[in-house]
C-alpha cells in the first residue's frame, strides 16, 4: 500500500515489464515514485517485459547485480570481537 511504501528507507528495486497485462505501468511507476524515504531506489523498465519473462530481458541480471554493487558495505563485528565487547 502506498502509506507503506512511503516509509521504506532500504534500497529498492523496480523492475517492470512495460508489456505486463497483470501490473500496469503506472502502478510500478507510482510506487516508485513513492518510495522517497527510500535510501537508494531504481526503476528498470524494460519495453518488451511482461509479467513473468522478465529474467529473459537483456541485462536483467546485470541490472540487478550493478544495484547491489551500488549498495554501500555495511560490516558488523566479528563474532571474536563481540565476545571482547561483552
Amino acid at each position: 500500500s502506498l502509506p507503506k511504501v512511503r516509509r521504506i528507507e532500504c534500497p529498492c528495486l523496480y523492475l517492470t515489464g512495460l508489456l505486463d497485462p497483470i501490473i500496469p505501468t503506472w502502478m510500478s511507476n507510482t510506487l516508485y515514485n513513492e518510495t522517497r524515504t527510500a535510501r537508494k531506489r531504481h526503476l528498470c523498465e524494460y519495453p518488451f517485459g511482461k509479467h513473468n519473462d522478465l529474467p529473459i530481458m537483456p541485462d536483467y541480471f546485470e541490472n540487478i547485480q550493478s544495484f547491489i554493487d551500488e549498495l554501500p558495505l555495511i560490516t558488523t563485528p566479528s563474532t571474536e570481537q563481540q565476545s571482547v565487547l561483552r
